[in-house]
């Protein structure tokens, strides 16, 4: 839950800064956040897991080319790209006989407290984790399409709320139709 609050906290103090500072100010401590975001990472799990990877990857590319371009809107594109292609990742997993959420459960059930063990593993728990599996795919991409345009047509403070508030927004829309649909 932390790494996903220090990512959110980079964003959230890159929409304050562009505000109310230059953009320079708010690309460099957006970098120094996710540096401390990288680190923590490391040190809480001993490594970088492909999608905090590919995150961290993608604030120093948009970074890079915000500054090259003196564009603000580039870095905004940030979490868009990210929510989609881990939407994408979701649904061609889903699509393919392999959702990702049931593989996870699965590979690293001996890390599950036991009673979120036994209901997993159960046959209606594995039906959820597939069905979510599609539903958090369908609906981070539907995330993504908004926060792209939030980040192109709308103020800061609107891109950042919609970018937060929406994504914990669209899980719980992704859980609740995964229990609807399954």
């Amino acid at each position: 839950m932390i790494p996903i609050l220090l990512s959110l906290v980079a964003l959230v103090a890159f929409a304050i800064l562009d505000t109310y500072a230059s953009l320079n100010i708010a690309l460099i401590v957006t970098i120094t956040i996710t540096i401390i975001e990288i680190i923590y990472t490391i040190i809480a799990f001993g490594t970088l897991d492909s999608i905090s990877l590919f995150s961290f990857t993608l604030v120093f590319a948009l970074v890079g080319l915000s500054k090259l371009k003196n564009n603000r809107t580039l870095f905004k594109l940030k979490p868009a790209i990210l929510n989609a292609g881990l939407g994408l990742y979701l649904l061609g997993s889903f699509a393919v006989g392999h959702p990702l959420l049931q593989t996870i459960a699965n590979k690293y059930q001996h890390l599950l407290p036991q009673q979120t063990h036994t209901i997993l593993m159960h046959p209606h728990g594995q039906g959820l984790l597939i069905q979510l599996t599609l539903t958090m795919g369908i609906w981070l991409l539907i995330h993504a399409i908004i926060v792209a345009y939030a980040g192109v047509k709308l103020h800061n403070f609107w891109w950042a709320a919609i970018n937060s508030l929406g994504l914990i927004l669209a899980m719980g829309l992704a859980g609740l139709s995964a229990v609807v649909f399954a």
